[in-house]
């Protein structure tokens, strides 16, 4: 490992990046940092919301998706010298923390919540749709992983793993889905098997 953020004095929580020269990371307080030449400098393109920023998903080598504590969703085509506040997160709380962002196109991804919440967009985060799942008991989401488009695992508190399979296994007794025949199948396991 090699120290390459010499000049960043804010504590960071998320990293995302779109080859080995175009790396963004963001972290508490609005902090937003953007290097394009693999981390040798940096430039400062924070937001002026201020919130802490737990997710980053870059679209592109000039646009990026940043999300955070209380629902806070921004996104930049300009390479963060300008951010737009989108919308709040379809099916997501004023509270919810967004833990997370996986993006398979420049226009289609996800969301992850704090609070369990899933939501897609297929317009780039212009609009979200929530995909309403009830866990039987949901811990603290603290991060996820999209292996292919349709799958997703979230984690949690204590051992919490689920997926999130649009191809899928049918859902277990624990875990109940709104019934719309689009949404895909969940399963929940409270004790994740390595």
């Amino acid at each position: 490992w090699m120290n390459v953020g010499g000049s960043i004095s804010a504590d960071l929580r998320a990293v995302d990046a779109t080859s080995t020269s175009i790396v963004w990371a963001a972290g508490n307080g609005g902090k937003v940092y953007r290097s394009t030449n693999g981390g040798t400098s940096w430039s400062d393109v924070s937001t002026t919301a201020g919130s802490d920023i737990l997710a980053i998903d870059v679209l592109s080598s000039t646009s990026a998706v940043i999300g955070g504590t209380l629902n806070r969703a921004e996104k930049t085509t300009a390479s963060g010298a300008t951010w737009t506040t989108f919308a709040t997160i379809t099916g997501f709380s004023s509270s919810e923390t967004i833990v997370d962002y996986s993006f398979w196109t420049s226009s289609s991804g996800s969301a992850t919540g704090s609070e369990g919440s899933i939501a897609t967009t297929g317009d780039a985060a212009g609009t979200w749709t929530a995909d309403t799942v009830t866990f039987a008991t949901t811990p603290a989401i603290t991060d996820s992983a999209t292996p292919s488009v349709g799958v997703r695992y979230v984690v949690g508190e204590a051992g919490f793993v689920a997926l999130y399979d649009n191809y899928g296994p049918t859902a277990p007794s624990d875990l109940t889905v709104d019934g719309d025949a689009t949404d895909a199948d969940y399963t929940q396991s409270t004790t994740p098997t390595l």
